[in-house]
């Protein structure tokens, strides 16, 4: 009996595991069904659209690659009068150029050549050439005839550190071709065969590694659709001279609209890396519209929404200064390319409101005194060929608000007040899978567009999940660590948590061991081949403004290692006053023993901190002429002593960095800290956080205010996700939206006048057949929504049953339930009518084996199979 009775116990403890999972699900689980809509039936698409590729372009002389002769004459004007500003950004770097030579022409010596990153040289010869075009004079052609022969003199064009890295080569095949085309009619007979020969060569060389390589199927990645926009251009050029490269073509074209369709799935304009590879990708991506709609009569992809969003993405990610972004995963600064050209394809193309000439004037204003923004050529030529001037530029600001959210990308932006404010403050956070919500279920099977799908590699992700970056009055208070470096947790601005050497657990792999961060750290590249990466879950649960209140909250529990036992990390950031925020960390685990510490890091890549005092609590004061502090304790007035580090990053030709490494000792299954940022302008007299039986309440006060916030922790079982109590004001709550399926709609009643008696009289066969019309019509709908509902069961399994076969774990996923009624069952039996000791102990140790399989199971295979085993069996 008492056998039993333990047995049971074990069956309940699993069952009430399982469901704990099954409400963690919502938070990680994107809405894939119009992901998957969007995506059907698309492989029959592609071959009409190939169909219509499948012929030369209809321009016949050169240059006709971006315009012919006509198209130049009526620019040679337009320079003069609508174009003149943007033709004066192009001349004064042209004549940069010319004038110093020694700095800017390729060098004779390979070695010298190939040596150092080379990929401006492409960029500053399509310039080049464009400007001998516009304003043709002896001395700027015969400089750009020496740069195109220095060029062709050298043999290899690729980077010596980096032999496999295909993107250098194919930046510079494509500028090139581009200068040959433009001056074809400056060069002789025996020079162009020269060049067409040395550039059929190299295109060769690099569709050869096209079909051989990864980046040949990497769809949305930007070097990879670089270098296919390359080939792509280079073979169209081609193709009057060598009609064998045609086929090169129509393989790039596919696998452009392959990745144009994965684009319009995502929808909100990122790309999942970047806003500065964002920035190389649409410089390619436009350029390769506008050529199938100038060759193939192509227009469709103009209405694509993913395109039309693409303001957004240069809106909300651009800091007040108007010269820096926020630097999420691999990037710079500021943007790679452009964003000028981008911008003004998008009005001129897409949008066609005068908003993105706007901001496009307004980022060129900037770069002439901007410390920032890069002076990379290479889309000069196309901003002044996409320049509309019949479009009348408009403000933004009064028409996009201040709050956004992408919501494939997982960021959310705040800015506090209009474009124009300088002094606004900026707020990011950063919650998603690795690649984005719709790469991430391609990969790990929850969509099945692409059988097969073999394209994950996420190289530029970093392991960044709830995380954030602050700026306030154009200061840098709190910066992403989105730099081209080894992938660390530590400079994210998230948690690390230290592994107990004492656990009986495995330890996870880590080159900061004891200390564990994200999955996919530690390598220069994000390690998307890691185990678990591609079921590596987090995600935004709501982000939203409300009377000057906005209210972001992130789970990434999903975004550890199993082995840790984080069962919640559920992270909330409340902006309460421009120079106002606080962040609120709960933290559920599920072994104290394992973790028994974590940290807490805080970055900025411009200024240093020092240690202050914030009423009884411990401080980081930033290094400026004014006050900017954050101060930070725990539920059970942990307030610990922090650890300054500054100095030069090893890596970006080091860059200077500095971070606060705030440390707190884990005492409960669950934890709460709470850590507040401050601006100049406040000050506060009381902190606190008190924990309820579901929900943290934190009290402010300051000087702007009396504040009361409620945050439910388990945010399934309640209807809000935040209410705030300003003292004087009614309260702000944060609900959650109604569903329409919960709705209950009401059949309306049948009427009849009551006016008339004798109406009503003489009209009663009328009303019965009205009223048994009105029951049949009731039926048929309520079978069609019988109906619907049946489907609707259908494609969640659908979706299921793809997940559970894609997963390592199918089998014994399906059994599991099974395999523990059965124990039970059988535990049953031996208790009661079992005689024989010997047998009742071959019953119980068999009993006791399938028990420790099973747990052994469930506790190796983690979150993904436990969420897989929620969806099968809810």
């Amino acid at each position: 009996m008492n056998s039993f009775i333990s047995f049971l116990c074990f069956y309940i403890i699993i069952n009430v595991h399982l469901r704990e999972g099954k409400c963690q699900l919502n938070a990680y689980q994107s809405n894939i069904e119009p992901y998957a809509r969007l995506l059907d039936n698309f492989h029959t698409n592609i071959k009409t659209y190939m169909k219509g590729f499948n012929r030369s372009s209809r321009h016949l002389n050169h240059p006709f690659l971006f315009f012919n002769v006509t198209d130049v004459r009526h620019l040679q004007k337009s320079i003069k009068s609508t174009h003149k500003v943007i033709f004066h950004k192009l001349e004064k770097a042209a004549q940069r150029i010319i004038n110093n030579s020694k700095v800017y022409l390729p060098p004779a010596n390979i070695r010298k050549f190939g040596s150092e990153w080379n990929e401006d040289y492409g960029n500053n010869l399509i310039d080049l050439a464009f400007y001998c075009l516009l304003k043709p004079n002896g001395k700027a052609i015969a400089f750009t005839k020496t740069f195109i022969r220095l060029m062709n003199n050298i043999p290899s064009w690729r980077y010596t550190k980096q032999l496999s890295n295909d993107f250098p080569i194919a930046n510079n095949m494509l500028g090139f071709t581009l200068a040959v085309d433009f001056l074809w009619n400056s060069l002789t007979t025996d020079e162009r065969t020269v060049y067409i020969n040395r550039i059929f060569n190299t295109l060769k060389e690099i569709n050869v590694n096209m079909n051989k390589k990864p980046w040949g199927n990497d769809l949305i990645q930007s070097n990879s659709t670089a270098n296919i926009v390359s080939v792509f251009v280079t073979s169209l050029f081609l193709e009057k001279h060598k009609p064998s490269v045609r086929q090169w073509r129509l393989d790039c074209m596919k696998k452009m609209e392959y990745s144009i369709k994965l684009l319009e799935g995502i929808g909100d304009g990122t790309n999942g890396e970047s806003v500065s590879s964002n920035s190389l990708f649409t410089k390619s991506l436009t350029q390769y519209i506008f050529l199938i709609n100038r060759h193939f009569q192509f227009k469709h992809h103009f209405t694509n929404r993913w395109l039309r969003n693409q303001l957004n993405l240069f809106y909300h990610t651009t800091l007040p200064s108007r010269d820096r972004t926020i630097c999420i995963g691999d990037s710079q600064l500021s943007w790679l390319y452009g964003p000028e050209a981008q911008l003004l394809f998008i009005d001129t193309f897409a949008m066609k409101n005068g908003q993105g000439t706007f901001m496009a004037g307004l980022i060129r204003s900037e770069r002439s005194h901007s410390r920032y923004l890069r002076d990379r050529l290479g889309t000069i030529f196309t901003e002044l060929l996409w320049f509309d001037p019949v479009l009348t530029s408009k403000r933004v600001s009064t028409q996009i608000p201040n709050h956004h959210i992408f919501q494939d990308w997982g960021v959310s932006t705040y800015r506090s007040h209009s474009f124009f404010n300088r002094h606004a403050t900026h707020i990011s956070f950063k919650a998603s899978p690795p690649h984005g919500h719709l790469v991430s279920g391609l990969a790990n099977g929850r969509i099945n567009w692409w059988s097969g799908w073999s394209h994950f590699r996420p190289l530029y992700e970093h392991p960044n999940q709830n995380s954030l970056a602050i700026v306030m009055n154009n200061k840098t208070f709190i910066s992403h660590g989105g730099f081209h470096q080894n992938k660390l947790t530590y400079f994210e601005n998230t948690l690390v948590f230290k592994y107990e050497k004492g656990s009986k657990k495995f330890p996870p792999r880590s080159c900061t061991f004891p200390w564990i961060g994200q999955l996919g750290e530690c390598g220069h590249f994000f390690n998307f081949n890691e185990k678990d990466v591609v079921f590596s879950q987090a995600s935004i649960v709501v982000s939203r403004m409300l009377k000057n209140f906005v209210f972001t909250s992130g789970e990434a529990a999903g975004a550890y290692p199993k082995s840790l036992g984080i069962k919640r990390y559920y992270r909330s950031m409340i902006t309460l006053h421009p120079q106002l925020i606080l962040l609120v960390d709960y933290l559920g685990i599920v072994n104290s023993k394992v973790v028994k510490h974590f940290s807490a890091f805080f970055n900025n890549y411009e200024y240093s901190f020092y240690h202050s005092r914030v009423l009884r609590y411990n401080a980081a004061h930033m290094k400026n002429k004014d006050k900017y502090v954050f101060y930070w304790h725990s539920s059970d007035g942990q307030s610990p002593m922090p650890t300054f580090r500054t100095g030069k990053s090893p890596y970006e030709n080091g860059k200077p960095f500095s971070n606060v490494n705030i440390t707190f000792s884990i005492n409960n299954l669950s934890n709460y800290v709470l850590y507040g940022f401050l601006g100049p302008s406040i000050t506060i007299s009381k902190s606190e956080i008190r924990v309820g039986i579901n929900e943290i309440k934190i009290q402010i006060e300051s000087n702007v205010g009396k504040y009361v916030i409620q945050i439910p922790v388990h945010y399934q079982r309640t209807k809000y996700y935040c209410a705030i109590t300003k003292y004087g004001n009614a309260t702000v709550l944060f609900s959650k939206p109604i569903k329409d399926n919960n709705v209950k709609k009401v059949a309306p009643k049948h009427s009849i006048s009551a006016n008339n008696k004798h109406q009503r009289v003489t009209r009663r066969s009328n009303v019965r057949t009205t009223t048994i019309a009105w029951k049949l019509s009731k039926r048929l709908a309520s079978r069609q929504q019988k109906k619907r509902r049946r489907e609707r069961r259908l494609k969640k399994r659908n979706v299921t049953n793809a997940a559970i076969k894609s997963s390592k774990c199918s089998i014994l996923l399906r059994y599991t339930k099974m395999i523990l009624l059965v124990t039970v069952l059988i535990g049953f039996y031996s208790s009661f009518h079992c005689k024989l000791k010997r047998r009742c102990t071959i019953y119980k140790i068999a009993i006791l084996l399938v028990c420790i399989l099973v747990t052994v199971y469930l506790s190796s295979e983690g979150a993904s199979c436990l969420i897989n085993f929620n969806i099968y069996f809810r």
